[in-house]
């Protein structure tokens, strides 16, 4: 669904953002380890990566990240 603002809902009707998902997002195709699921702005080898546990990369540069009840990021 795309409102009069331009903002795509999937699972909504009523979405609030450029793009708003109300349900579980799969991204990626699961083939190469060394290409970013979730790719940023900013380059190739920017992303988040998913080989084993959720890793986080800037420039090609990862940092795994590990925990037992829960993320947060500021």
């Amino acid at each position: 669904m795309v409102d009069a603002s331009r903002n795509v809902g999937i699972g909504t009707a009523l979405p609030v953002q450029a793009l708003d998902v109300n349900g579980r997002v799969v991204i990626g195709d699961g083939v190469a380890a060394t290409t970013p699921g979730l790719a940023f702005q900013g380059g190739a080898t920017t992303g988040l990566y998913l080989s084993g546990g959720l890793a986080v990369s800037a420039a090609g540069t990862r940092a795994a990240l590990f925990a037992s009840g829960g993320i947060t990021l500021d």
